[in-house]
């Protein structure tokens, strides 16, 4: 089953924030080494979509970390093959309701 990527308009304003805080207080090599996480994450989750945990409730909405400092949640819709990334979020923000 070929599974396409989608990103919500919430999760890239997330990753933008991210980004942001990231060229403010860190380097370009953390900068990149989130980039190569975020595609070995495409690339593993497009493989093996239910690899990662359950949120809750939802079976198909699933939360995977990126690194120790960042997560992505994400809804597996089988029926568009379709992985929405909905949430990109830094581990220390406010946690999502």
């Amino acid at each position: 089953m070929a599974l396409k990527i989608v990103w919500t308009p919430k999760a890239l304003e997330g990753l933008d924030e991210v980004l942001e805080y990231l060229e403010t207080h860190w380097t370009s090599k953390e900068i990149l080494t989130l980039e190569q996480n975020i595609e070995d994450f495409k690339s593993q989750v497009k493989r093996t979509p239910l690899i990662y945990p359950v949120t809750g409730k939802h079976k198909y909405v699933r939360r995977a970390v990126i690194s120790k400092h960042n997560y992505i949640i994400y809804r597996l819709k089988p029926r568009k093959k379709v992985i929405e990334l909905i949430y990109f979020k830094a581990s220390k923000q406010k946690p999502i309701k």
